[in-house]
């Protein structure tokens, strides 16, 4: 578990994961930025953000930054294994309640 933006950025590297779950505010590096300096370095890693910014920009910055699914706080428990299995199945996943702003 990183906690923080750098740490995550370290810690792909080091491990490699297939598929990193994060949120968007960290310290140090956020996760947006952090999930453009991870995809750089490994472009197929599946990137999840799960959060509490509902935000359309804050989606919209995620989804250019390479994020493959996103995922609201409030919605989690209900969606959070829906989202993880779409983008391992190469699908992107966005919370419904978010998809009709977009």
């Amino acid at each position: 578990m990183a906690t923080d933006g750098q740490a995550l950025i370290d810690a792909s590297s080091r491990l490699l994961p297939d598929l990193i779950v994060t949120d968007i505010r960290m310290p140090l590096s956020n996760g947006i930025d952090a999930t453009i300096q991870i995809k750089k370095r490994l472009p197929g890693v599946k990137v999840v953000f799960v959060t509490m910014q509902s935000d359309p920009a804050y989606v919209e910055a995620a989804l250019n930054a390479g994020a493959d699914g996103y995922v609201l706080k409030s919605f989690a428990r209900d969606e959070l294994l829906n989202a993880i299995q779409s983008v391992l199945n190469g699908r992107l996943f966005v919370s419904p309640s978010l998809s009709t702003e977009l």
